[in-house]
């Protein structure tokens, strides 16, 4: 052999070793757990030396590749499953394993529109929409603060807005604009579960918040879009034929002139009574009647999507699917209990899975356990 080939094959042979060395130093946390603390000692013939030592993991690597990812393989199922045992413990409290496999199914058939509400954001540093009206309200000189502590204790944040609006609309725009603006993060970085949103939906994306969260966590790569009143570019074709596009239900903070957010402004944009010809509403009933919603952050009082929902189920010109919300628990002192908000939302053919009211965090919980179960990484 040449000293050439002898060259060749050393370079070959440190290929191989480097490539088996990333492949290995990959699975550190199983090599770690498979381990423990003890070492596998070789005797050596050098009795001036100690013997030879070897994790357990390097030596099955090596000797065994196959038998080493079957123990990988088991260690891997073993931590998916504990990791969704508290969600799966919940969901079967609520006795609801079968609706969640239902919505698994329509996450793998790609037939998802996240719907994300206010609270989705929050995790970035951005308020809820009752904490945002509160402190809009102490901007604004003159106030009718009677008339707006009982639209806000009715959740009629239409109403609430539109006390704001008449008395300063200035304000109010000024607000939205710097507040929600497409350069700011409050919190620094998108961060929470809004993150998981790519793995439910390569295609239509709904949001009823002003900032620019839902186009950073996608990369700003959508084919067509709609900002509340602004007929948008190319959405509704878009939107058939299944590309990646958003809908900003009350706008984007950029444009005032988008804005959907007080009382006149949803009229304007919905009609009074709906009128189906204006370009939200259609757009709205098109993605309801053809695709699952899963909201997200949304608190689902009542307002003028639920009143469109309503209208669209009660003509039943349409066979509708069944959509998801995943909300908290009504508590003793909500206005309404679980009984009797679950039957509003079952009308509407939303179907909510419940989570502890106050524990945002199983919003979290519960798409990682989707999104294991739509992979097939775990089971319900």
């Amino acid at each position: 052999m040449s000293e050439l080939s002898r060259v060749d094959d050393k370079q070959v042979i440190k290929s191989v070793e480097l490539h088996f060395n990333n492949e290995y130093t990959k699975c550190s946390p199983f090599n770690a757990s498979f381990d423990g603390s003890d070492t596998i000692k070789i005797h050596t013939l050098n009795r001036f030396q100690d013997p030879h030592q070897y994790r357990a993991s390097e030596l099955l690597f090596y000797t065994d590749r196959e038998v080493y990812y079957d123990e990988m393989q088991y260690w891997t199922d073993a931590n998916v499953a504990n990791e969704h045992l508290t969600a799966i413990s919940m969901i079967q409290t609520n006795d609801q394993l079968p609706l969640v496999k239902e919505l698994a199914e329509a996450v793998v058939r790609k037939r998802i529109a996240p719907f994300v509400g206010a609270g989705m954001s929050f995790a970035c540093g951005y308020p809820v929409w009752g904490n945002a009206l509160r402190e809009l309200s102490t901007r604004v000189d003159g106030v009718d603060k009677a008339s707006f502590d009982v639209a806000m204790s009715k959740y009629d944040y239409l109403l609430a807005s539109q006390i704001l609006w008449d008395k300063d609309d200035t304000q109010l725009k000024n607000y939205i604009r710097t507040k929600f603006s497409d350069g700011r993060l409050p919190g620094g970085k998108v961060s929470g579960p809004v993150l998981h949103l790519p793995h439910f939906c390569n295609g239509c994306v709904i949001t009823t918040n002003f900032d620019a969260v839902v186009e950073i966590v996608y990369e700003r790569k959508f084919d067509g879009y709609m900002h509340g009143k602004q007929a948008g570019n190319k959405f509704v074709p878009k939107l058939i034929k299944g590309d990646r596009c958003i809908l900003k239900l009350h706008g984007d903070a950029e444009d005032h002139d988008s804005y959907v957010f007080t009382k006149c402004q949803y009229d304007d944009a919905y009609g009074d009574p709906l009128d189906f010809t204006k370009p939200l509403p259609k757009s709205l009933r098109q993605i309801f009647v053809s695709h699952s919603l899963l909201f997200l952050g949304c608190a689902l009082e009542g307002d003028k999507t639920l009143e469109l929902f309503d209208n669209v189920v009660q003509k039943a010109d349409f066979e509708i699917p069944n959509h998801f919300a995943i909300l908290p628990e009504p508590t003793a002192g909500s206005s309404e209990t679980k009984s009797q908000k679950e039957s509003r939302l079952l009308k509407l053919k939303i179907h909510p899975i419940w989570y502890p009211e106050g524990k945002f965090e199983f919003v979290d919980v519960y798409l990682k356990l989707l999104i294991d179960v739509a992979n097939g990484r775990a089971g319900i």
